[in-house]
């Protein structure tokens, strides 16, 4: 056992003998020919004849987008007060029970009372016609104590004399603001075929003429700037010219201050001054083949601190190019600033924020600002899930509706409707020992795409949607219930087809959901959307055909 033990600290403290403070911020060195030779080894003596930059002068031309359609519908006009996600991705809510009975508790609270007792008989409830354990329950419920609120609104819209004013014009109002239109069909920009909405934007350049845009939504179905690709030479039609007329073409000249670029961990311009370690630039996995990575920590670790940034103010929905920019120094020497692809020339192109023109190399000189909410849309959780996989062993490809929609809008899984919907193999072993099946049973919500050859000399082959058997061998076929692959944009008695490049290895999820913005007035906008993503691979569906199952007699060990 040890001895106790005195421990003994020593505490420096500082004794200031003046209160001046010039001399410690003062920073003295012992050797300034030091710095005066690096200096000039680092080529800072040498006289370039350069100065900070004063003000800079921007000369430039605006002009707007004006129109859209879907498809190859007429262009319609753009509005000003809704985002492009909106116009295009737009569907209608689906009637279910659970929309038909908030419609009439909401006009109810319209009307201040209960509504009269003749609307259970004229609006009656409309179920689905497969009905599932919560809408059975539900419809216990609610049968014989509401009405269909979606069919008061319809015949408030085509009769709207017949209720009472302020009422049926606030319900009708509130429905419309909020929900839209409700039914089971396709946005008319949605192309079923390619999985993808088709839309196209026109806009007149800041040269006066009409110009044509192709949008193809990013993965989150935003329509940001990338998202578009010039289309030269397209023709409009008389119409279209006539419903959709040109923007006009604005030219200003504004002088603004630049300023230094400024970001995290940047390097400082002084000496005495230490880069803080919010950015860990050592942190930075860097391989041979990332030269972008490699551009952007040159640009952190070197010229970071000797770059300018000019501020521009863009209208939303705008196309913009910039005529000339002259810098003026503080020496008032004016430079006149060139595009970088200009300089460069073809061998050494570079550009940024560009417009792709279809069919050609060089890209456009103008921006392009869309009335686009992307980064501010809120993505609710899926409605509706449909995955395109690749069963090679069965030479087909298969959609599988993982989820749909309930009777009352709750989501409905599709493995617990093929569990319901699996019986067992009725076999009398007495009979024969052997059994023969046409086919296995594979899961309700797997529908098969056939492979159809639309031209063989060219090999070009087409998706086709087929049908399966049902598992108590009923005359009717299996059919999709989802609204997915119910495309209500092609024609009525074509079957449904998909592109074979569209559905890769890879699998393609095609998923509906609730989106949400607020737009720059700051009112709110809801809408289902649709939104396309690579799947999770190869899957196997286990059909197999022709087999002869062999059943163990009775008594048989």
């Amino acid at each position: 056992m040890s001895g106790p033990s005195i421990t003994y600290w020593s505490r420096l403290e500082p004794r200031p003998r003046s209160n001046a403070i010039a001399r410690p911020l003062a920073a003295p060195v012992r050797d300034p020919l030091w710095f005066l030779t690096r200096q000039w080894q680092l080529g800072e003596f040498r006289g370039e004849d350069a100065g900070s930059p004063a003000f800079v002068q921007i000369t430039m031309r605006q002009s707007a987008l004006t129109g859209w359609r879907s498809g190859k519908g007429p262009f319609q006009p753009l509005p000003p007060n809704q985002p492009l996600e909106l116009l295009v991705e737009r569907e209608p809510f689906t009637p279910d029970l659970s929309l038909q009975v908030e419609l009439a508790q909401t006009y109810e609270s319209f009307l201040g009372t209960k509504a009269p007792a003749s609307f259970l008989a004229k609006y009656p409830l409309q179920p689905p016609t497969v009905l599932d354990a919560e809408t059975i329950r539900f419809l216990s419920v609610c049968s014989g104590r509401s009405f269909d609120g979606i069919a008061l609104y319809r015949d408030i819209q085509a009769n709207p004399g017949l209720f009472l004013a302020p009422a049926a014009a606030n319900f009708a109002a509130w429905v419309q603001d909020v929900y839209g239109d409700f039914g089971v069909s396709d946005p008319p920009a949605w192309n079923p075929e390619q999985l993808e909405y088709d839309v196209q934007i026109l806009g007149t350049m800041p040269d006066g003429n009409s110009s044509v845009f192709s949008a193809e939504p990013a993965q989150d179905a935003g329509f940001d700037w990338h998202t578009f690709d010039l289309i030269p030479n397209a023709h409009l039609a008389a119409g279209d010219e006539a419903a959709v007329p040109p923007a006009p073409v604005v030219a200003t000249t504004r002088s603004v201050l630049p300023g230094h670029v400024r970001f995290r961990g940047m390097p400082n311009s002084r000496w005495w001054d230490f880069e803080n370690n919010i950015t860990d630039f050592g942190g930075v996995q860097i391989e041979k083949r990332d030269f972008a990575k490699l551009a952007v920590m040159d640009f952190l670790l070197l010229h970071g601190n000797d770059w300018f940034i000019i501020p521009v103010d863009l209208p939303v929905n705008s196309i913009s190019v910039i005529d000339q920019l002259v810098v003026r120094d503080v020496f008032g020497e004016n430079t006149l600033i060139e595009r970088a692809e200009d300089v460069d020339g073809p061998a050494g192109r570079w550009t940024m924020f560009s417009t792709t023109i279809q069919g050609q190399a060089n890209p456009g000189t103008f921006f392009m600002l869309p009335p686009t909410a992307a980064s501010a849309v809120q993505s609710g959780v899926p409605i509706e899930d449909v995955r395109w996989i690749r069963d090679p062993i069965a030479n087909m490809d298969w959609a599988i509706e993982r989820q749909t929609e309930g009777g009352i809008g709750q989501p409905l899984l599709g493995r617990e409707r093929a569990a319901a919907a699996r019986k067992p193999l009725a076999v009398d072993s007495a009979i024969a020992p052997l059994v023969y099946l046409l086919e296995t049973q594979v899961p309700l919500n797997w529908l098969p795409f056939l492979p159809i050859a639309i031209n063989a000399i060219q090999g070009q082959i087409v998706l086709q949607m087929g049908a399966m058997l049902p598992p108590d061998l009923d005359p009717a076929l299996v059919r999709p219930i989802g609204r997915i692959l119910n495309s209500t944009n092609l024609p009525p008695a074509d079957p449904y087809t998909l592109r074979e490049e569209e559905i890769s290895r890879a699998g393609v999820q095609v998923t509906r959901l609730l989106a949400r913005t607020r737009w720059l007035d700051g009112s709110t906008h809801l809408w289902i959307a649709r939104r396309k993503n690579g799947g999770q691979g190869e899957g196997s569906s286990n059909l197999k055909f022709d087999l002869a199952l062999s059943v163990p007699l009775k008594g048989d060990a």
